[in-house]
């Protein structure tokens, strides 16, 4: 490579650079150098000479543009000539470089281009430990700039990511991760895992997410978020306040792990992955916030997030508005809900005794959709303008929908399978299909209207369902069916539907 008279001062710094890391020792083998257009150079591309390398050399990458993917299997030290230089390029597919040993550290390039699958980054270690990226710059990469995956005691450091779609850095399963002085712009930091260690052992220092700082506090006590931070991230604290706060583009708004009393009111969380998401953290409140265009969760309940209640909130054009999966005694009041892509309200795997109260869904895929729980309620709830069913229920027990009004959806109104429910002064109307499937054991319809649904206005199938004191009317199908054993019509009007009580075949021990 000739060197120009604007080369010298990069050069230079190159140089320096590389003295400083000779005198502090941590070079105990061979210097390899790499140049994309110098004769001169042992190497042109990095993976040839990583290919080249064993434990404890140093290669050295001078300015230029390397489209490769690198995998990293020794240990050995990557340095570049600054990340305004030096740029290593996955041209938008795979991860630009795959560690595949510990040790291994990766200084002074700019890293673009990875692919959009969920194991794609650019720089991405699995399995092995002590990692450290410094002074790199990470732009253009769909799924992570750094992904860290079950790995212990990895560094990144004085780095900047920019236009990381999903993560600037993904944590999954691993501990004790370092991250300081790291500036992000658009995608923030996401830590995920499935114990205590995996949460409580990393740490984040001086890091900012769009100018304003990272807040990240572990094992903290009465703690009370400033209304500056561009995103908050709490483990294992008790009673935090988050207040007043607008949080965009992070990745995920607010993230509460194995927390307890977690309070965040009055907040706008918009265009994130996840608006808010606890993990293990139980008596969340959520109260007086709007939480707009995340692209998977509005508010995401994982496992062991009991006891919280959401109140007063608006959450739209997310995928899914609210999802909880095995936590129960969620609690959901005067809230607004849609429209949503897929779900308003996903209540998954013991769930249990969800009340919800006050509440509206409108223009979902589904309004409300629940599976394995029992007990609960839903009262004086309004379920519209779905394009499928306004509530889609599997294997529910016990319970109660109160006083709700369930209109304008395309699918149907309310479908229940394999569960026991109660439909008490409930308003079933205008829906694309039918309008009620009570389809387990021991279901009631009691009391309020079904009509003018675009089927039958209720289906009791399978054994000792029943309808009572609720007018049928203006059906397109029978005003009830009935299929399987035991169910009864008790003291209902059916009037004006295309067929009037209808006995399926296979219809045993059923009056009306």
């Amino acid at each position: 490579m000739q060197v120009m008279t604007s080369d010298v001062t990069p050069i230079v710094l190159f140089w320096v650079l590389l003295l400083v890391t000779l005198l502090a020792g941590t070079v105990s083998g061979t210097i390899r150098v790499v140049d994309d257009d110098w004769a001169g150079a042992d190497f042109q591309t990095i993976g040839a000479a990583v290919n080249a390398s064993s434990d404890g050399d140093l290669i050295l990458v001078y300015a230029g543009v390397y489209g490769e993917h690198v995998r990293v299997n020794v240990l050995v030290e990557i340095v570049g000539n600054g990340s305004a230089l030096t740029v290593v390029d996955g041209g938008g597919t795979g991860t630009v470089f795959e560690v595949d040993a510990d040790g291994v550290r990766i200084s002074g390039l700019r890293i673009t281009g990875s692919g959009s699958q969920w194991s794609d980054a650019g720089v991405a270690i699995s399995g092995d430990d002590d990692l450290t990226v410094d002074n790199c710059t990470f732009d253009g990469h769909l799924n992570a700039g750094v992904l860290v995956t079950q790995a212990d005691g990895c560094s990144v450091v004085d780095s900047t990511f920019t236009e990381c779609t999903t993560h600037g850095i993904q944590i999954r399963s691993a501990t004790s991760t370092r991250m300081a002085n790291l500036t992000f712009e658009g995608g923030a930091i996401f830590i995920s895992g499935s114990s205590r260690d995996e949460y409580v052992t990393h740490t984040v220092e001086n890091c900012t997410v769009d100018g304003r700082p990272l807040f990240f506090a572990v094992g903290g006590e009465a703690v009370v978020v400033p209304q500056d931070s561009g995103a908050v991230i709490v483990i294992d604290c008790e009673h935090v306040l988050v207040r007043g706060l607008t949080l965009t583009g992070s990745n995920v708004g607010v993230l509460a792990a194995y927390s307890d009393s977690v309070i965040v009111e009055d907040t706008v969380i918009e265009d994130q992955r996840y608006g808010i998401q606890t993990w293990q953290s139980t008596n969340t409140s959520i109260d007086n916030c709007t939480i707009l265009n995340c692209t998977i969760f509005g508010i995401d309940l994982s496992p062991g997030s009991d006891r919280t209640e959401i109140a007063d909130t608006t959450v739209r054009d997310c995928r899914y508005g609210v999802r909880a999966l095995s936590a129960d005694d969620l609690r959901i009041r005067r809230s607004a809900i849609g429209p949503c892509t897929s779900y308003g309200l996903f209540l998954d795997s013991d769930s249990d005794r969800p009340r919800i109260e006050d509440t509206t869904t409108d223009g979902c895929q589904i309004g409300i959709f629940g599976k394995w729980w029992s007990g609960g309620r839903l009262k004086n709830c309004t379920v519209r303008d779905s394009t499928g069913v306004g509530i889609d229920l599997t294997e529910v027990g016990g319970l109660l929908v109160m006083g709700c009004h369930i209109a304008n959806n395309t699918g149907g109104g309310l479908r229940s399978t394999n569960s026991t429910i109660s439909v008490e002064d409930t308003v079933v109307t205008a829906n694309g299909g039918t309008g009620v499937v009570l389809w387990g054991n021991d279901s009631v319809i009691d009391g309020g209207v079904v009509s003018d649904n675009g089927a039958d206005g209720a289906v009791l199938s399978g054994r000792g369902c029943a309808a009572r004191n609720t007018t049928f009317e203006g059906n397109d199908g029978s005003g009830v069916m009935m299929t399987g054993d035991g169910h009864e019509v008790w003291r209902c009007t059916v009037r004006s539907n295309g067929r009037g009580i209808v006995l399926r075949s296979y219809t045993t021990n059923c009056s009306a």
